[in-house]
């Protein structure tokens, strides 16, 4: 189980940089790169994460090293984003709130609270894993994490 503390806006599980920046239109699931390498970086069910947006979604399949589909599509246009990517085979994410309350953001959009002083353990798929969330934290309310892959 890895356990973490998150105290600024990154998603559970943690996410890493990709290389290069990304494109793509409104509501359109193409993602066009520029200088990335998402052959070697991304793998189908992988998700991106748009740090600027606040916006996650899953990857459907990788056509090449500057194009990839994703299962559906992010609502606002990207722009030679950064993007950061993470996985979603965790079987277990469990999120404390501790000095104030933290806004969590899933890859349908939803986005919920957890009250300063409680927890999050969201359930599991058909598959028995948990996709991963937006966690927004600030240095004075702090999400204590941990998942399980």
């Amino acid at each position: 189980m890895a356990q973490f503390t998150l105290t600024a806006t990154d998603t559970v599980p943690r996410s890493s940089s990709v290389t290069g920046t990304v494109t793509s239109y409104a509501n359109s699931k193409t993602i066009t790169g520029s200088g990335t390498s998402f052959l070697t970086e991304v793998m189908g069910g992988n998700w991106l994460y748009d740090t600027s947006g606040n916006q996650i979604k899953q990857v459907d399949y990788v056509v090449s090293d500057t194009e990839l589909v994703l299962k559906s599509a992010f609502a606002t246009p990207l722009s030679g984003a950064t993007v950061k990517l993470t996985r979603g085979d965790m079987r277990q994410i469990s999120i404390a709130a501790s000095g104030g309350d933290i806004t969590i953001v899933d890859g349908q959009d939803n986005t919920s609270t957890i009250k300063d002083n409680s927890s999050l353990t969201p359930e599991m798929d058909i598959k028995r894993k948990v996709d991963p969330i937006i966690v927004q934290a600030t240095s004075a309310a702090s999400a204590f994490c941990s998942t399980t892959p």
